[in-house]
């Protein structure tokens, strides 16, 4: 068991206790991977806009998956920041595509990679993998641009968070998870346990459902949404010009 995995165990265990509830609980329900964490990254526009985004590997190439709404300024070649050793850093970009329609995912490239070698992450969801409704879900980023401070590397690590996958449904394919979902979480990836116990990364989150259609209202539903990771591979087949590794 990782680092994480240790602190959000003792996390749940502390609730489950301090609040006389009694659960039943899986000894060894799967968390995401340190690789997971460290895939993480916080952005921003540089226009007061900031989202979470995740490094996926690809064919000995890096790309960066996060949401289309906050990257919609991205037409080819760009720029954003991205928060590194205490502080903002603009890097330049390239977009690799973004998703058609609703689909609210877009994949871009740095010029030159942010790690030097493949991380082992977590398999996203495939064909054969089954999701059943209820089965239990973990999220990683930066809500409202909290972060985990390490001294030790350059980047922050994401928040943990967890939930619920409630529903799934259309074309794309659209996943609704109880659970909360703040802003600057936007792009950040989302794990669940398969049919068969084991870890998929299986969506990139999208936002929150609203209760209001009113733009100032304030309230959060307990429900959020996210497309399926699956959109991200494609986009990168597409149009495969991920920054080599180095």
């Amino acid at each position: 068991m990782n680092y994480f995995s240790k602190v959000a165990l003792g996390i749940v265990l502390v609730c489950i206790v301090g609040c006389g509830v009694t659960v039943n609980m899986t000894a060894h329900t799967p968390l995401p991977k340190d690789d997971d964490f460290r895939s993480v990254l916080m952005l921003s526009d540089g226009r007061g806009h900031q989202a979470s985004g995740f490094i996926l590997m690809r064919n000995g190439t890096e790309y960066i998956v996060t949401a289309k709404h906050f990257a919609k300024y991205m037409t080819g070649r760009d720029s954003v920041e991205i928060f590194v050793n205490g502080g903002w850093v603009r890097s330049p970009t390239r977009l690799v595509g973004q998703g058609k329609g609703e689909l609210d995912i877009t994949v871009f490239t740095f010029t030159k990679a942010t790690v030097a070698k493949s991380f082992d992450q977590t398999p996203i969801i495939s064909s054969s993998d089954t999701l059943g409704s209820g089965c239990e879900v973990w999220s990683l980023g930066f809500p409202l641009g909290y972060m985990f401070d390490d001294p030790t590397r350059n980047y922050p690590y994401p928040l943990l968070k967890h939930g619920y996958l409630s529903t799934q449904n259309g074309d794309p394919i659209l996943y609704y998870f109880d659970g909360f979902c703040n802003p600057g979480f936007s792009g950040a990836p989302v794990f669940a346990v398969n049919s068969q116990g084991k870890l998929r990364l299986i969506g990139v989150i999208s936002s929150r459902l609203k209760e209001s259609d009113d733009p100032k209202a304030e309230a959060n539903s307990g429900i959020f949404l996210a497309y399926s990771a699956r959109y991200a591979q494609v986009l990168i087949d597409e149009n495969p010009i991920g920054a080599p590794l180095n």
